[in-house]
């Protein structure tokens, strides 16, 4: 018999979970949707879509993966998290998912994250094997947590360039900055005396200094270390998955500063000021002093 998928999203809640985010983001990337709280649909037109997203009894979801086409893509929800479900993997063909976190502290555009990540067989194929590429793991097992590497390195290329500043402006012996007080202080520095012309070793120092700060000011000397493709998009998705982990709605604040650094850093042709560096570092600072508060881990 042939198997006709049909591409787009079935949701199936039995009770008004909470898929609210879900509805609109499928909305949003203009995807066929088909909802409903029946249980017949299950069994007599949802198992022919390739998405299938479900807040379900047992029995119902024994019925639609019995029923479902190899390799649609079936995910399972439910108010408080299935934390002890499986991975990500295949059964008879279809591949299965199940959110472990509350389907209500998943927001739109995390959902739009999902699903875009659900429709790509190569992302799912990542996934069953145990990859993370696209940082969606998270969402399917129960105690994984999203690498933060991106704003770790670029809070690290701050450091390194606040200590550049720092140097080139009259600190003979400076230090990666560890407070808002050290960056304050950084920042001050540009109304310090210079140093002694008479100490040549010291003077010698400040030219070197301003020489690595004029490197440091050009876009090539930060994505030398960061990757050049989808910067902007793969920093807010850490960011974003960072305040989701904290559970703190206030972590979802403003990322202003940090956008405006990385979209210096992708125009290529404009200085990078001590300016635009110094608020980045202490809003990407805060996130994670947040995070470690939170007890949640060890980050900075």
């Amino acid at each position: 018999m042939e198997t006709h998928i049909i591409e787009g999203l079935a949701i199936y809640d039995k009770d008004a979970a909470g898929l609210a985010h879900l509805y609109k983001a499928a909305k949003e990337m203009d995807l066929v949707i088909e909802r409903s709280s029946q249980a017949d649909d299950l069994v007599t037109s949802f198992f022919k879509y390739r998405i299938v997203v479900t807040h379900i009894s047992d029995d119902h979801w024994k019925s639609l993966l019995s029923k479902s086409y190899p390799r649609t893509v079936r995910l399972r929800v439910s108010s408080t998290g299935r934390k002890h479900d499986p991975p990500p993997h295949l059964h008879e063909g279809t591949l299965v998912f199940s959110l472990a976190r509350k389907v209500l502290r998943v927001s739109k555009d995390e959902w739009r994250n999902i699903l875009e990540g659900l429709m790509s067989p190569e992302v799912c194929e990542e996934l069953l094997q145990g990859t993370d590429s696209r940082g969606l793991m998270q969402y399917f097992a129960e105690g994984h947590k999203q690498s933060q590497e991106l704003l770790l390195s670029l809070t690290l290329l701050c450091q390194a360039y606040l200590a550049i500043y720092a140097q080139a402006h009259g600190y003979e012996e400076p230090k990666p900055p560890h407070s808002e007080a050290d960056v304050i202080q950084i920042m001050e520095m540009q109304n310090c005396p210079l140093l002694s012309k008479e100490n040549v070793t010291a003077q010698q120092v400040r030219i070197s200094a301003q020489s690595q700060l004029e490197q440091a000011q050009q876009a090539s000397w930060w994505r030398d270390t960061l990757p050049i493709s989808d910067l902007q998009v793969k920093i807010e998705r850490e960011w974003q998955m960072l305040a989701s982990d904290t559970n703190n709605d206030a972590l979802l604040c403003s990322t202003a500063a940090v956008r405006q650094l990385i979209a210096v850093i992708e125009r290529k042709d404009t200085p990078i000021t001590i300016e635009i560096v110094a608020p980045a570092y202490m809003s990407v600072v805060r996130r994670f002093k947040a995070f470690e508060n939170r007890g949640l881990g060890r980050t900075l």
